[in-house]
């Protein structure tokens, strides 16, 4: 008898029918297989029975075997063995020895069944295939159980058997026909391998061998059963595994703020589950079957206070604001009667927390979206509820132009992390299943810093980046119509660390942040990107808009720029060689502030200059930071330039790279932006076939102008900008 499938094609065919058909039975184990292997001439012929070394048996009291030629045995080349049944006269029985399957659920048996010969075999031959159950009665298996006559290959089989012991039995009857036979081999048990956590050593864990009925630690395709009385903890960084578990009444499971499980199939709780964190570790569990029962998340949420709080979903399905705040009287912060959970509004850019005379009518926490949370001093909350296994999607909409915001506060559904970019997963993440809904000039991850910094901001320019259960996050919505935002179980994780709270994550792109000071106190930041394949335009995903549109520093698009002032400007490696950058600083007069090179990995030979074009001055930021005392206000582009690589510093000719032409969405105007020192210049703007359409002198020391395309048609015009002794010419569609 050997454990091991034989490799033969019908073997191959039916484990790909399994996968396909049967995800529990994709995570099955082989209890017993006999293939025969080595066994040729086993059996019983004529009145001579060999049977010695092997551990099943054969009755032929019912059979008539007059001389060698009359046999049940093994024959056939060596790695091609079969049972050979021929002339019995009569009928003859095979036995599988009887197999301990207690440590085994739903467990399949099946083996193949062949005639040979010409086709001679009555109707009154068969080939029968039982099973027993705790040494029960014998109970015909359930397919290709009774075969009689000439029929061919078959595969006898029977599912989900569950019990103690189990045994096989092959009945077999044939005539006296010297060129018909039986064959039969492959006889196998495969299940489901079950254990139960019995706590021999007393410390609870879970990765603790002794613990478990059989000595182990669970695979993935296992069963576990956690029983009455008993505690367990998924502890000290242990990543648990399993098929599926049962935790019966009065049995415990808790999974520790490092930890977490992953089962392949069902999750049932009749006792207690509860997942654990800490503000920078949390608690997962991935289940992808299906779940029946609670579990406790307790989510640790930030302090209240100026300029922290947190924003949190619901990590469980089903869960009642009101209850919720409720269980956690404690440590949820309160103002007198107001609590410290609330909902943002973005069509009004408005929060709403709610209120003693509010909460009982506020329903569930609508898993998906996002809230404000605070605690007392920073501390856990009780989040009970179900586990969400299928995917989820949240709506979301862009109401800028209706007097609102594009921004939408959504959350992490699961109490699983999540892959968030490409460098996480190539495909199964947030920001790729989200492309076609997030707005391509704000394409990522908000995440709030409660710092008083504001956002930082994560996408594919960032490392592996995992969004934590429960952890909550700005996404700018495409579309002025309500579109779903999709959260899928194919970015589950068990892979993370921190939530966004805590800052930044690690980073080793090629990169380098611009930082503005005023004193010691970092007022903002921008954020540039480098890496093949991308273009000084928008690359979505890679390229992503401010939070704040005006945040003290920023950045525009070299090329295509459609007024967005950008928080992460990606672009290609070439770029190093030659590249001029618009620089967005929005500051008052009076107020002096100095602008510092940080973090920077690109090439030591890559030159990095930040050009002020009013006092034509050029500083290296590689040896100094940019200071200045502005004596007026400063805002929008037009004034100040990164300048990178091989760049020719001083001339008077207008860089078009200096100068911005867009037409902003849903407005009867196109901009003009960059013409702050200029000393003249004319826009021109021509229809497709050349006529002229409109003539205009713009003003001089205006950095943005913005010029009426009011009354025109709809289509593509081209615009000539005449800027000193500079021509730029740029093609634009009005709507």
């Amino acid at each position: 008898m050997k454990k091991i499938l034989s490799s033969t094609l019908r073997i191959i065919l039916f484990t790909v029918i399994v996968l396909l058909t049967n995800n529990v039975l994709a995570q099955s184990e082989v209890i017993y297989n006999e293939n025969f292997a080595g066994q040729s001439g086993k059996g019983v012929s004529g009145t001579t029975s060999n049977l010695g070394g092997v551990d099943w048996s054969i009755s032929v009291s019912n059979a008539n075997l007059y001389n060698a030629y009359d046999y049940i045995k093994v024959g056939g080349s060596s790695g091609n063995e079969v049972m050979y049944v021929k002339d019995l006269k009569g009928y003859a029985y095979w036995y599988s020895p009887t197999v301990d399957i207690s440590n085994h659920s739903e467990v399949r048996v099946y083996l193949k069944a062949k005639t040979v010969g010409n086709n001679n075999h009555s109707s009154s031959d068969y080939f029968k295939t039982h099973y027993s159950i705790n040494n029960g009665s014998w109970t015909t298996v359930e397919s290709n159980g009774n075969l009689t006559g000439n029929f061919g290959e078959k595969w006898p089989e029977h599912d989900n058997l569950n019990g103690n012991t189990l045994r096989i039995r092959v009945k077999v009857k044939n005539n006296n026909d010297e060129d018909d036979k039986f064959t039969f081999d492959n006889i196998t048990m495969e299940g489901i391998y079950s254990k139960t956590f019995t706590n021999v050593s007393g410390d609870d864990q879970w990765a603790t061998a002794s613990n478990w009925s059989s000595g182990s630690v669970p695979a993935s395709s296992v069963n576990v059963t956690i029983s009455s009385g008993q505690t367990i903890e998924v502890g000290n960084s242990t990543a648990a595994v399993a098929n599926t578990i049962i935790i019966d009444s009065g049995g415990s499971l808790t999974i520790a703020k490092n930890s977490d499980l992953t089962l392949s199939g069902d999750f049932t709780n009749n006792g207690t589950v509860i997942l654990n964190s800490e503000a920078d570790e949390f608690a997962s569990i991935i289940v992808q079957g299906s779940s029946t029962g609670d579990i406790v998340y307790n989510r640790y949420v930030n302090t209240q206070g100026s300029a922290e709080w947190d924003l949190i979903g619901a990590p469980t399905d089903g869960l009642s604001i009101s209850s919720f705040v409720t269980t956690n009287s404690t440590p949820l912060a309160t103002s007198g009667a107001i609590y410290a959970v609330g909902v943002y509004d973005n069509s009004d850019d408005s929060w709403t927390n709610y209120t003693s005379s509010t909460v009982g009518a506020a329903g569930n926490f609508d898993i998906g979206r996002g809230y404000q949370m605070a605690t007392s001093s920073g501390a856990t909350m009780a989040f009970t509820g179900t586990v969400a296994t299928t995917d989820q999607t949240q709506s979301i909409i862009n109401n800028a132009g209706n007097g609102g915001r594009r921004w939408n506060l959504v959350a992490n559904p699961y109490p699983s992390y999540l892959n968030a970019n490409t460098n996480a997963h190539a495909s199964n993440n947030f920001l790729s299943v989200n492309s076609g809904v997030i707005d391509s000039n704000f394409s990522a991850i908000y995440g709030y810093d409660a710092d008083g910094s504001g956002y930082s901001i994560y996408n594919n320019t960032s490392a592996a980046t995992y969004i934590a259960p429960g952890q909550a996050f700005f996404v700018a919505a495409a579309s002025s119509s309500a579109t779903d935002l999709s959260f899928t179980e194919a970015m589950q994780t068990t892979t993370g660390g921190d939530d966004f709270i805590a800052g930044r994550l690690p980073n080793t792109s090629s990169e380098l942040y611009l930082k503005l000071y005023e004193g010691k106190n970092l007022v903002g930041d921008t954020k540039f990107y480098f890496d093949n394949n991308l273009s000084l335009g928008l690359d979505p995903g890679y390229d992503a808009g401010a939070y704040n549109q005006s945040s003290a520093l920023a950045s525009r698009l070299s090329e295509d720029d459609q007024g967005v002032n950008m928080g992460i400007n990606a672009m290609g490696i070439d770029s190093f060689e030659q590249t001029t950058i618009p620089i967005v600083v929005n500051r008052q007069a009076g107020t002096s502030f100095r602008i510092s090179l940080e973090e920077l990995t690109i090439p030591e030979s890559v030159e990095v200059y930040l050009e002020d074009t009013e006092t034509q001055n050029f500083t290296n930021l590689r040896t100094e930071d940019f200071t200045l005392n502005p004596q007026s206000e400063l805002s929008g582009m037009g004034r100040f330039y990164l300048r990178l690589g091989n760049t020719s510093l001083g001339g008077s000719d207008v860089e078009e790279s200096y100068i911005s032409i867009y037409n902003p969405m849903d407005k009867d105007y196109f901009t003009i932006e960059g013409l702050a020192n200029i000393q003249k210049a004319n826009v021109r703007l021509y229809n497709i076939i050349g006529q002229e359409i409109l003539s205009k002198t713009l003003q001089t020391g205006l950095s943005t102008q913005n010029i009426s395309t009011a009354g025109l048609t709809t289509g593509v015009y081209i615009i000539k900008l005449e800027v000193d002794s500079t021509l730029i010419s740029k093609k634009i569609i009005i709507n």
